[in-house]
This record gives C-alpha cells, structure tokens and sequence, in this order.
C-alpha cells in the first residue's frame, strides 16, 4: 500500500498536541500523571497529526488504566506501515489502534464498507444502512430496530472521528488517512478483503482471477461503453457498480454468465450516476442465481420487465431508483422477507393495477414518487393501506418543496378521490403525517367532518397541504359537537394554495375554534381569493413560528395587540400582495374587521414581554396602503402603535425585506433594524437588509430620530441590498458608517436620484485616531446611479482592507471609484491602497476615468479587470487589463 501523494499533516506543537489530546480524552494533568505518564506519551506517539491525536483520545475516553496500558504498547510495537514515512507510519498506527478499540462488531463492518468509496466521497448513511442490512446487520429483527443498531454504529464512528461529518447532514465522509487504514485492514483480514476500482475497464476486472478473494468488491471507473463480463468470484458479497456513462450512451451490457459465479452474493447495486438520461439495461438470464441476494439496488436504469425480482426470494431490501419498468411483477408475494421497496423517481408504464403491493404482507417501508397515471397511484394507496406491517411510506405523484417533505409518513396526491378510501380494508391516512392534495375532489367540503368522516380518523396528522381543491370550502366546521382536538390532536401546519372556494378556516363556537390557532405552528396561505383573513383577539398564537399571507384579504388590520402579544414564538413574517393592510398590529380601540376591539393595554402588560421576540425574518411587499394617514391616527406607523416600538426584539432580526410599500413609515424600518443593547445582553445577529421600490426612501441615514445611540443603530448589518428607490440620495454619512462593523457587502440598483453612498467629512478622516469605515466589506455592486460621481470619499482609499470585488454599470455620470479632491498630495499619499483586491468590472460607463484620479491602484491580489463599453478609462487601468490578459495567456 503506496501513498502516492503529498498530504499536508498540519502538525501542532507538543503542548498544542497535549491540550488537544486532553479535551477529546476528557483527561487533566493529574490523571495522566496517575498512570506513570502513559497518556502523556500516547500523545506524543501521535506526532502532533490533529486526526490521529483527535481519534487515540476518543476512543481511550473513559477506559481503565490496563487498557491504557495495553494501548502504549501496540503502539510502541507497531511495525506495520513500514512502507510509509515515519511521520505518516506513526500516524496510520494510532488510526488503526482506535479501530482495534470500537468494539462494535456493526461499527467495524460499516468502518470497512466505507473505504469502498472514493477519496472524499459523501457517503450517503442511508445507503450504508440498506447495505447493512443486505449483509446481516440487524438479523430478523424489524427495519426500525435494524435502522437503529446501524446508526448506533455510524454515531460511534463519527464520535471515535474515524468518519466526519458532511456538509449534506444526510452523509459522512472519510479522511484520506482513515480510508488508507481501513483498506489495510481489510488486505489483511481473512474474509473482509475489499477491492476498490477506480482505474480499470469492467471488463477487465471480470477477468481478474485475483477478485475470487474478496470479500466486497466496487468499481467507479468512468467508461464510455460499459460492458462486464462472467465473474468468478464465489466469496464475494457485496459489488457495487457505478456508471458513468456519456449522454450519448444508451445501454450497459452484461454478459449471459455474469452472476453465475458469484451466488453467495448479498448486496448488488447497480448506479447510473448521470442524471442526464436513464440506461437502458437488460439483466442476463444468470441472474436466477443470486438466491441469497438481501439488498439489491438499481439506479437510473430503463429496465422493461423486472418480473425477474420475484425470484429473489431472499430479498430484504429492493431500490428501484430513478427507473422505467412496465409494472410491479404480481409474483411479488413470494418475496416473503422484504421489507423495504422503493420506488423514488421511478416511471411505472402499467395501464391497469395488477393489485401487487398488498401480497408484499411483511413490507415495512415503502416509497414511490414518481409521473405514473393518477389512477394506478391511488390503486396503489388503496392497496397499501391493507399492510398491517407497514411503518414508514412516503407516495408523492407531485412535486413539493422539500421543506414540507419531513416526516416519516407523508402523502402527496394529485387529482385523487377521496371516496376511493370508504371501501379499503385499511386506511393509509390514518397513519400519514403529512399530507398534501392537489385537485382533491369526492365530496368532501371541509377536512372536519367531512374527510375525517371518510377516513375514519387521522390521528397522526400534523402537517396539511391544500391546493386547488376546488370543492373545499371551509378547513374546520365544527358547528357540531366535534372537537379539533380529538380528530386531529397533533395537527400544527397548514398551506393553502389557490383554494378559489374556500371561504373560511373554521366555523363554530369560539372557545372549539380557538383550540385550533393555539396549537398552529406554521400557517401559509396564498391566492385564495374569497377567504378573508382574521385573527379574533381571544385566540392565542402561543406556538405559530411560520406566518406566510400572499394575495390574500385581510382587511385593515391583521393582528389585535393582544394576539400580537402572544406572538412569543413567531420566527418568520411574510405578507405580499395584502392590498387592503393598514396595519399589521392594532392599537387599543381599533377597528378590527367592523368591530371594535376596545382593548385597555395595562402598562405593566406591555412591559412584560417583547412584542414577537424570536423573531428571525421579515417580508413585506406589495403593500400599497400599509401606514397610510387616512382614517389612523398620527402614532400609528404602519405596523404597530408607537407605544409598541420599544418592544420590538431587534437583536434577534435576521434578515428584513420590505418591497413596494410607499406608505411605509421609515421609521419602524429604523426600529427593526437598530441594535440597541446593553453589555450585559447578547449580541445582535448579523442582519441582512432589501429595500425596494421606495419613494419615500431618501438616505439610510433618514430612518431614525438624530439621538446618540443613532451611530450604533447598524452595528448588526451584514448585507444591503437597496433597489429602485428613486428618491434616494445618500445611504451613509461618515460618522454612520464607523458604525457598520459587519457590513460585508453592498448592492445599489435602479436609484437615479443617489448621489452619495459615504457623505464625506475630511475632517473627520484626519483625525489621528480614524477607525477602518467598512473593515468587512468585500462586495460591491452599482448600477443604474445616473447621478452618482464617485462611489466612495477619497479619505477612504485605504479604509477597505477586505474589499474583493468591485462592479460598476450603466451609470451616465460616474468618473471615478474614490472622488479625488484635487489638491496637492506627497508621493506617499497618491496610492489606493486595496489588498485584497481581486476583480473589477466596469461596464457601460461612458464618463468613468479611473479609480481615482491621479492615485496610483496598489491591489496585488488583482486577477481580473474586465472593462467594456468605458470610451474615457485611463491608460493606467487599460495597461493594468492588458498586463493581466497576458499573464493569463
């Protein structure tokens, strides 16, 4: 085993070493000094390699001293990697060494399986589970149980970091170092070899006697005409074959024999990993043979007839991912021990349901999402139902966005009959916890009594999707006896898209009514043109974290104070197109949809709590009356009374968004963007900040009252955003802007009138201890400024260390980046002064000169300087552009 390339150890120092080895040990000074010095010198072995140290130390966590001991001496004694240099020989060592310490025999299965994908590869954990259960894992126990014991084992890895966490939660990773272990020690086991092929034809690899010795095989070798050949190769239990095939090639070939030599196999996957067309494939006749066959996965494949299935009578888990077949073989109850069948992605071409599924008496998970006919999806959830073993199911015959998608039994079903589900044996949304309708129809007019009536209850029901069920007309109708609560007690989420019938929520008595808004978490409804949207002021938000309003009726006011008060979880406010909104919270004695809600504020109330304190994101768009002066007194700004304006949470503002609101008072923007905040509170999240098309917006600096927490008023901005507004002059004066530590990037668009991005004040930039004004800034972006100059005062030349890209465009007056003032200067001055430069784009601009006149640009970082309709640029930056073309010719 060769290390063929360089890897960067990154070594720490002998202390840095130690306090690193202590922390993941969980040990101190003394307790190493207990046992005669042995961590201390396990440490050492470590050669100061942050993995290998982070790996001994967590697996020796919480061990007892002759295990220590016992550990020091494998390693003093390990002569293993002899063909490595020491530092990397020491290094493998100590990796191995916390393998030998998993004892977990599911861990060590599933630490070697891992080396069988290539070098910093996302290693789905749901596809090392299915592979774990094709070899044995988790025995006859269920599938839930089986899931469990193998997380169980992949948690141990990652604690004992011989695998790390991916980007993707749903994978892991191998480092480099680890995977080269864990090969060793399969070449050395005596029936855990493992062939890795990254670098040879399929075809040859068949002809490898050397493969009737492993164990697990799996080829990733990229080829342009896959064809594989018979396989001698009796021990193998797992292959994994991944092709990448070309858009233009069509089919894989496998030879009539293939499968005949490799009957003991347990695991076969079979991926198409291109995703711009799916393979055609024909399994040879050979294929009878793989009788002990438990995982079999097909991905991205055109299969036809996959009668053969049937067959595989041991068969546990069967993927038939991304694929085309003609239909489920009825033979498939003979599969007598699956468990798990999924059909994510697949195009199913049967004409008429041949009623398989429900033979499938042992499945315990199914999932289908796929563009078969409505008709043989609701055959199919008819059949499901009748699965009395059945735990996990997802069918979606629709696209949603993923968010919604979180449970672990969800429906999502277009054009589907409700009445089909009075005959079924079963009933499969009495287990759903999340389900979706689209085109619902078959009778019912609301979801309480009438669906809950065909269903015979949904007790699991959480999360509800409704769009364009034309025949729906209200959510709950409870003028009767029924109580929410015990038809659907653990329902929180509700979207409602396009509902042109639906006239209400609920209807009934108050007190079964509000039991609903108490319990809601998420509500989002969105172009249905008859509901009219209310929140009486008994009812209680106390959980709602998601409130979503598009296009809908809302009268004047949406929120009485006190329901507003109650807003205590709310994490997420968006309203767009509410034409008829003046104000988001009502004040005391304001009209609320016609009646008057005369609510008496107590002071001690009002200073109890935060309006809406978890507050995180804020959309308001197309608002055209919100704040408007007519009929609303003066103290009222738009989204709440004054007396409220204290009590909105700023510091836990996240991003705010406000579009097309002319009537907006600007100074509940200032509000909800100020950070305020003693030294004893937390910190104020980094915020991101749009403004659009408003003409009442004329400078950043305009939106609060002049007071002197005003200059600390934006510490929190980390992103602007400011688009067609087209009063705006200035965005920041220089005092202002030492107060943006944060801001990162800046983007201006559409603002005719701006003139000014930083009001100069040279003298305030002369004084000795002048602050860096932007010191995070590294992005810039301005277009469509027909009267801006200059972006920035010359006095902040060298005032954006962290500047990297700078893009200017169709702007008729702009001459120069930095506005020279034109007066005499020593030679040490005349520099702008940008080191961390790297691209500039200039286009359109028919006055620009220069970055600023008559100073020399010193940006050493500068890759890229595109210029392209500038006809006055400087010859400085023309030979800047050519220079950098050559460089990279």
């Amino acid at each position: 085993m060769n290390c063929q390339k360089i890897i960067n150890l990154g070594l720490l120092s002998e202390n840095e070493s130690w306090t690193l080895f202590q922390k993941h040990a969980d040990i101190t000074d003394e307790f190493s000094k207990s046992l005669g010095g042995v961590p201390h010198e396990l440490c050492n072995k470590c050669k100061g390699l942050p993995l290998a140290i982070v790996t001994v130390a967590s697996s020796l966590k919480g061990k007892h001293k002759s295990e220590w001991d016992v550990a020091l001496y494998k390693l003093r004694n390990s002569a293993e990697f002899d063909d490595h240099d020491e530092g990397v020989r020491d290094a493998l060592s100590c990796l191995e060494l916390s393998y030998t310490y998993l004892q977990n025999k599911e861990a060590e299965l599933l630490f070697l399986m891992c080396s069988m994908f290539p070098e910093d590869y996302n290693i789905s954990i749901e596809d090392l589970i299915i592979y774990a259960i094709g070899l044995g894992v988790g025995g006859r126990h269920p599938l839930k149980i089986s899931r469990i014991l193998i997380q169980v084992a992949i948690d141990k890895l990652v604690e004992s970091c011989l695998l790390m966490p991916a980007e993707d939660m749903e994978c892991v990773k191998m480092h480099d170092l680890v995977r080269e272990v864990a090969l060793w020690i399969a070449k050395r086991s005596e029936d855990r070899k493992i062939l890795v092929n990254v670098d040879k034809p399929l075809n040859t690899l068949a002809g490898d006697d050397s493969i009737q010795n492993y164990f697990a095989v799996s080829s990733w070798w990229e080829n342009e005409n896959p064809i594989i050949g018979p396989l001698q190769a009796a021990k193998v239990q797992m292959l994994l074959l991944h092709i990448n095939t070309s858009i233009s090639q069509s089919s894989f070939v496998l030879s009539n024999l293939t499968f005949e030599g490799i009957d003991g196999l347990k695991v076969f996957s079979l991926t198409n990993d291109s995703y711009h067309d799916v393979l055609f494939f024909s399994l040879p006749p050979s294929v009878q043979f793989l009788t002990n066959v438990r995982t079999l996965r097909l991905n991205g494949l055109k299969l036809d007839d996959i009668s053969f299935v049937a067959k595989l009578t041991m068969l546990e888990v069967l993927l038939l991912r991304r694929c085309k077949f003609n239909e489920l073989p009825y033979e498939m109850g003979n599969l007598t021990r699956l468990k798990l069948l999924d059909l994510s992605g697949s195009d199913i071409f049967e004409k008429t349901y041949n009623g398989a599924l429900r033979r499938c008496s042992q499945l315990e998970v199914f999932y289908f999402t796929g563009a078969s006919a409505d008709e043989l999806v609701a055959e199919m959830v008819v059949d499901v139902a009748a699965l009395s073993n059945l735990q996990c199911f997802s069918i979606h015959d629709f696209q949603l966005p993923r968010y919604f998608i979180k449970w672990t039994r969800s429906l999502c079903l277009h054009n589907f009959n409700i009445c089909k589900l009075k005959e079924s044996k079963g009933n499969i949304l009495q287990k759903a916890e999340s389900v979706a309708f689209q085109c619902l129809h078959g009778g019912c007019k609301n979801i309480i009594p009438d669906m809950v009536e065909v269903v015979g209850g949904m007790n699991d029901l959480t999360s509800l999707w409704l769009e364009t069920c034309e025949e729906i007309e209200c959510i709950f109708d409870i003028t009767s006896n029924a109580k929410i609560d015990d038809l659907i007690p653990k329902f929180v989420e509700l979207e409602l898209i396009d509902m042109d019938n639906l006239t209400g929520l609920c209807q009934g008595p108050p007190l079964q009514v509000l039991c609903f808004f108490q319990k809601l978490e998420k509500l989002v409804i969105q172009r249905c043109i008859k509901i009219h949207i209310t929140f009486p002021r008994e009812c209680n938000l106390q959980n709602l974290k998601i409130l979503i309003l598009f296009s809908c009726k809302s009268g004047e006011v949406l929120f009485p104070t006190s329901v507003a008060q109650s807003l205590q979880k709310l994490e997420e406010l968006r309203i767009r197109e509410c034409r008829e909104l003046k104000l988001i919270i009502a004040a005391s004695g304001r009209e609320h949809d016609g009646c008057n809600t005369r609510e008496d504020i107590v002071p001690d109330q009002m200073n109890s709590h935060f309006l809406m304190p978890s507050l995180r994101r804020v959309m308001i768009s197309d608002c055209p009356l919100l704040n408007t002066q007519s009929r609303i007194p003066s103290q009222f700004i738009g989204i709440c009374p004054e007396y409220c304006l204290a009590k909105w949470p700023s510091h836990s503002l996240k991003a705010l968004v406000v579009n097309d609101c002319p009537k907006l008072a600007l100074s509940w923007i200032f509000v909800m963007i100020r950070s305020d905040h003693s030294q004893n509170e937390n910190l104020p999240l980094k915020l991101d900040l749009e403004l659009y098309d408003l003409p009442q917006l004329n400078s950043i600096s305009w939106l609060g009252p002049t007071t002197p927490r005003q200059t600390q008023s934006l510490q929190c901005l980390k992103h602007l955003q400011v688009l067609r507004c087209e009063n705006l002059k200035s965005l920041f004066s220089m005092e202002e802007s030492r107060s943006l530590p944060e801001l990162m990037s800046i983007e201006i668009g559409d603002c005719q009138e701006l003139q000014h991005i930083v009001l100069a004040n040279e003298e305030l930039a002369l004084l000795p201890n002048a602050e860096v004004y932007f010191p995070k800034l590294t992005d810039v972006v301005v277009g469509g400024c027909n009267k801006l100059k200059s972006l920035f005062p010359v006095s902040m030349r060298k005032m954006l260390p962290k500047l990297s890209s700078l893009e200017i465009r169709n702007s008729d007056q702009i001459e120069e980046v930095f506005k020279h003032d034109g007066g005499d200067r020593t030679i040490d001055e005349m520099e702008v002064i940008l080191p961390n430069l790297t691209e500039i784009r200039l286009y359109c601009l028919p006055n620009f000169f220069d970055i600023c006149q008559g100073y020399k640009l010193q940006a050493v970082k500068l890759g890229r300087l595109e210029i392209d309709e500038c006809p006055k640029v400087s010859q400085s930056l023309n030979a800047i552009q050519v220079a950098l073309e050559d460089g990279s010719s």
